[in-house]
């Protein structure tokens, strides 16, 4: 129905920012920002916007007290958060935006084994099919691929042999 194309152009839409993001991401490593301070102005901007997009959206804003509570938001903000997209911007400097975010397609493939060690998930044939098409998209697109240099010089040999 309509929540299956309403589903396809969110997901779209995220993988166009996301795109975005590595792009900035990559090009403030050029400028020389440090990853600390672009790391802390995303979270902080992310942050901003999402209290008014709840606020618009009518959310009661409220906050859980308990320990478990507070100790698992700690723990998703300093590991999840934190650690996790400084080590992906990391990962972006080394190897460059696009190789990253191939990586970055993987995410949910770790987040079905953790459920399935954590959560008992019992996998289905769609969840294969999609682990299936996620490794084959990686390795196709991870293929290294020969250079113009290369198909020019193999076009002439063949056409002279």
């Amino acid at each position: 129905g309509d929540t299956i194309l309403q589903g396809i152009l969110i997901s779209l839409a995220a993988t166009y920012i996301a795109s975005l993001g590595n792009i900035l991401s990559f090009r403030n490593n050029r400028l020389g920002i440090p990853i600390i301070i672009t790391n802390m102005y995303g979270m902080a901007c992310g942050a901003v916007f999402s209290f008014f997009f709840a606020l618009a959206g009518g959310a009661e804003i409220t906050f859980d007290t308990s320990p478990s509570y507070i100790l698992s938001m700690a723990y998703l903000a300093l590991f999840g958060s934190v650690i996790a997209f400084g080590c992906y911007f990391k990962l972006i400097q080394r190897i460059g935006a696009d190789r990253a975010a191939y990586s970055a397609v993987l995410f949910p493939i770790v987040a079905l084994i953790i459920s399935t060690i954590f959560e008992n998930y019992l996998w289905t044939f769609q969840a294969l099919i999609g682990v299936a098409l996620i490794l084959g998209g990686n390795v196709i697109a991870m293929r290294k691929k020969p250079s113009f240099k290369q198909d020019a010089a193999q076009d002439a040999g063949s056409q002279h042999g």
